[in-house]
């Protein structure tokens, strides 16, 4: 190849990747309490930096798996590799994090697009199927939300869920009045009626249901959290990548076997929780087990990504036009590109090959075996 040539190349390869670049947003903006996190470099350090939100469910549960199997310990210590946890209360204040210093991060649907927009990220599993639920004190259809105190979380998969159902009611965002609330605070202020309904994901949707006898479901959407990763840790360490999987696919076998297991699992959430926020909601009880059961572990093909999810008639196309239209997208990006991050191989290949991944082999120790990155700040 001559130089000319070659210079061409390289030239044209810098201004396809700038006008790649030129088409997203800013990034998302950094939190002090993160950032001071110690993320250090994975390939330098050998450490597998995880990004977790211990007030999720399910997600919660695959995550402290990871953090006590033993087996994918010593799958990591053989190349002198170990993990590290950091703790974050949603995944909005996530995803500055997702830059290349989280190697795997638990995100719900919106962020999980945000990430794909800004960095290289891909996803590769399911850690949640459920629902968002708007939640009212009185009996409502779509239509009657006209005028109301709404309280969602912006940015959320319950965003969404809003905005699909103002449209089902024939009405705009402008037709209410939006009240931005954390899930933490939902139930407050439903209670003391500083909004008229709330849109909440679980746990938060049946604990104000236990707790506000009368509440009613105006309506329903499903979302999912999911399991993502850095491309190019995935293009640089593959065997990484799927030691994590298999440990990913392993937790949902062993919650599966029996009710004992996903009481462990949540003693374990529970601790975590609670040593983060200094509250914890979720306890080892048949409620808590049959969320996590809903949400997932029942399902024989959880955790898998469904294989419709790219359908650009589905949901998830339906999310992505949803923030193109709410300005948390540029109308620039484009659905093929996005798409192309969705990893439907990887997973099915572990699955095909169990054996090899131990993933139907089970030894979790009881306290956690790998490092936590404690939050410096409180917010």
């Amino acid at each position: 190849m001559s130089l000319f040539l070659l210079f061409l190349i390289v030239g044209g390869l810098a201004l396809w990747w700038g006008s790649q670049r030129s088409t997203l947003q800013p990034p998302p903006v950094a939190v002090p309490a993160y950032d001071r996190y110690d993320y250090g470099q994975g390939d330098t350090s050998r450490i597998i930096d995880i990004g977790t939100q211990p007030s999720d469910l399910s997600p919660s549960f695959i995550s402290e798996c990871l953090f006590h199997d033993r087996i994918l310990q010593q799958q990591l210590a053989t190349g002198g590799w170990t993990l590290r946890e950091h703790r974050y209360l949603n995944g909005r204040d996530m995803l500055p994090y997702c830059d290349g210093r989280l190697e795997l991060m638990l995100l719900g649907d919106l962020p999980s697009f945000l990430a794909m927009a800004h960095y290289r990220t891909g996803l590769f599993a399911i850690s949640s199927h459920g629902y968002d639920t708007i939640i009212s004190a009185h009996t409502l259809t779509p239509d009657q939300l006209k005028g109301l105190r709404i309280g969602y979380p912006p940015g959320t998969s319950a965003h969404f869920t809003l905005d699909r159902a103002l449209t089902i009611g024939h009405l705009a965002f402008t037709d209410i009045i939006s009240v931005p609330l954390q899930q933490k605070d939902m139930e407050s202020a439903l209670r003391n009626h500083h909004v008229d309904a709330v849109i909440a994901w679980e746990p938060t949707a049946s604990g104000i249901f236990a707790h506000l006898p009368g509440t009613r479901t105006v309506f329903r959407s499903e979302t999912y959290t999911y399991i993502v990763l850095d491309l190019d840790f995935c293009t640089r360490q593959p065997a990484l990548q799927q030691k994590l999987l298999a440990a990913v696919l392993r937790a949902i076998r062993w919650g599966s076997l029996d009710d004992q297991n996903l009481r462990t699992g949540l003693q374990w959430m529970h601790a975590g929780e609670l040593a983060f926020t200094g509250t914890a909601t979720t306890e080892a009880t048949d409620k808590w087990i049959n969320l996590l059961r809903l949400e997932g572990i029942a399902n024989p093909s959880f955790p898998m990504l469904p294989l419709g999810l790219a359908d650009p008639q589905g949901q998830f196309h339906q999310q992505f036009e949803f923030l193109k239209k709410n300005g948390l997208l540029a109308d620039s990006n484009n659905w093929d590109r996005i798409s192309a991050c969705l990893d439907l191989t990887t997973l099915p290949g572990i699955v095909s090959n169990e054996s090899k991944w131990q993933v139907d082999r089970f030894d979790y120790a009881p306290a956690k075996l790998f490092n936590v990155n404690k939050r410096a700040l409180t917010k």
